[in-house]
This record gives C-alpha cells, structure tokens and sequence, in this order.
C-alpha cells in the first residue's frame, strides 16, 4: 500500500513529511543583538528603518545578527514615555566558547536608535550584564525567541505564532519568552533558539520547548529537533550535537 500523498505544500510540513533532520542548520554568529521593534516588521529585518541606517554605518569586525524581538504586548507608537529592551548576547574574545555573554539595556523609544547604534559598534557601557549561574541554570535568566515572522514566511507566521501564544502564560519567572523575526531554517518552524546557550530548535511544541527549559527532556530524544548552537558552525554543530546527546545537559 502506497503511503499517502502531503498535499499541503508549506515547507516545513513538507519538511516533516519528508523526514529531515535540522542537524548543523542553524544560523551561527558571533554577536547577536536583539532589539525590541513594533510589528510588523519588513520580509527581511535589516530593510527596517533603524536597523538599516546602523547596518549602514560599515561591517562589524565580527559576525553579527540583528534580530527583531517583541514581547506578549505591544506599545502604542507614539508613545515617548514607552521604554523597549535591546539585549546583546556574544561570544567573548580570546575566550573558548561555552556560552554567549549577554547585556541589556532599556531605553525610551527616542533614544533606542542610539542604543542600537552603541551596541552595533561594540560601546556596551550603558548595558548591564545578564548574570548566569553555571551550578542553576535553570534558575538563571533565560531568553528564548520562537520566529514568528509571517511577513518572511507562513510557516512561522502561523506555527510560531501559535507556539508563543502557547507558552506565553505557562513558563517560569526567569524565562523572557519573545517573538523573533526570522532566525533561518523557516522549513522547520515552528523554530526557536535560545540564549545564553545558544541551542536552535527546529519542530517545536509546547511539551518539547517547556521540557527543554527545565531540562527535564533525554537529550539522546531531541537529535531531531536539534538544530545546533549558534555558536558553532556546520559539522562543529553536528558534532556538538552529538556529544550533547551522548553526555546530556551537564554537556553544556
């Protein structure tokens, strides 16, 4: 008996459909910086105003991401008292990798173009770090961006949306749940990643991302969900991946 025939055409249940693994697909960087816009934001975030008039001001010396991020509310536009985030999450030089080093500041929307502006260039000194505790991580800050970017592709418009709206009410005090815009790897929406670990996740829904924010899900059962840390690249994720679910969390 011929298996049955997916007619719905968006490529992430095609994806699924057809059986892909995520595995080394994930968006990699060294710098990440996410910052609170309105919505909706253009297909591709760096078309939107304050992000392309910073991005204009000449290449980083490292590989930097800007994504636009927004919470479970948005705030009038127009309103100059409304104050936004910008978190910047980056590996630190010299230094071998475990995790992305995260800073945030809070800023009133006149001034956010200038707080971009700073942490593009590198001048952190308005920011203030995200502490982490290595011995309680699941009790140390946790910022998880689910895409959500409908204007770049359904898939995450509609999956992702839905995902967030979810979770939005269900998770732990120190998790910050935001909408992103796109993060890559749209074919395997919903898709999130998360900071400071840096792991992108790929198929998600809600019993898969709350078992990863507790760390009480088998790594070994996650390897199709597991895109790779965004601090690695290619094979390095793949590999990485693959000591993750041979040792478990204590790998991170």
């Amino acid at each position: 008996m011929s298996s049955p025939v997916v007619t719905d055409l968006r490529c992430s249940v095609q994806s699924r459909s057809l059986g892909e693994l995520p595995g080394g697909s994930a968006t990699s960087a060294d710098r990440f910086i996410l910052v609170e816009l309105p919505t909706p934001w253009p297909a591709s975030i760096e078309d939107h105003p304050m992000v392309a008039e910073v991005i204009a001001t000449g290449p980083t010396h490292d590989v930097t991401r800007i994504l636009g991020i927004r919470g479970g509310s948005e705030t009038p536009n127009g309103d100059e008292e409304a104050v936004r985030k910008i978190l910047v999450y980056r590996k630190m030089p010299g230094q071998p990798f475990t995790r992305f080093a995260g800073f945030e500041a809070t800023f009133g929307t006149d001034r956010l173009a200038k707080g971009l502006a700073d942490a593009y260039s590198g001048d952190l000194a308005g920011f203030t770090p995200i502490e982490v505790d290595p011995r309680h991580p699941t009790e140390s800050t946790l910022d998880v961006l689910i895409c959500t970017h409908g204007s770049r592709d359904r898939c995450c418009g509609q999956a992702g949306s839905l995902l967030f709206l979810e979770l939005a009410d269900r998770l732990p005090d120190n998790v910050r749940l935001w909408r992103a815009s796109h993060t890559g790897g749209h074919r395997f929406a919903p898709t999130g990643i998360s900071f400071p670990d840096g792991l992108t996740w790929a198929f998600l829904d809600g019993h898969l991302l709350s078992g990863i924010i507790s760390r009480t899900l088998d790594p070994a059962a996650l390897s199709s969900h597991l895109r790779g840390c965004a601090g690695f690249e290619g094979v390095e994720q793949v590999a990485d991946a693959a000591a993750f679910g041979q040792v478990g969390w204590d790998w991170l």
